[in-house]
């Protein structure tokens, strides 16, 4: 499909990416685009958070776990789930004003630091258990 649309200079499918070199795949690249269609399959976006600690400004739908932070921070743009349309306007806005793709990738940096570090998320959870442990007695 990439070849009879004439994209095949810009499109590459590479298979399976092992651990070690995923970040290298992740700052090749000017944006990262995760079109989710099904919330049971695409449930809290750890990928966009791969992606944004890379630096990278993101492309998701609304259904992605991540999707209400990162339009608060500016790191990206939500699109409609199936709506290939506005997939494309995003796709090209960001293509096209390097500028505010670079702020976007700085913004998801800083949020995935502050909000979505190991030890901010370990803090989260040692909260949970906190709350639960005390609602019992």
């Amino acid at each position: 499909m990439s070849s009879s649309l004439g994209l095949e200079e810009n499109v590459e499918f590479v298979g399976f990416i092992p651990d070690g070199k995923i970040v290298q795949y992740y700052n090749r690249s000017d944006l990262f685009i995760l079109p989710s269609i099904s919330a049971e399959q695409e449930g809290f976006g750890m990928v966009l958070l791969e992606a944004m600690a890379c630096g990278k400004p993101v492309i998701s739908t609304d259904i992605v776990g991540v999707a209400k932070d990162l339009m608060e921070d500016g790191a990206g743009i939500i699109v409609e789930r199936r709506d290939a349309r506005g997939l494309a306007e995003a796709i090209l806005y960001i293509l096209q004003n390097k500028d505010r793709a670079g702020m976007m990738g700085s913004a998801g940096r800083r949020l995935v630091k502050e909000k979505y570090s190991w030890g901010e998320m370990a803090e989260r959870v040692r909260k949970v258990y906190r709350e639960m442990v005390y609602r019992d007695e």
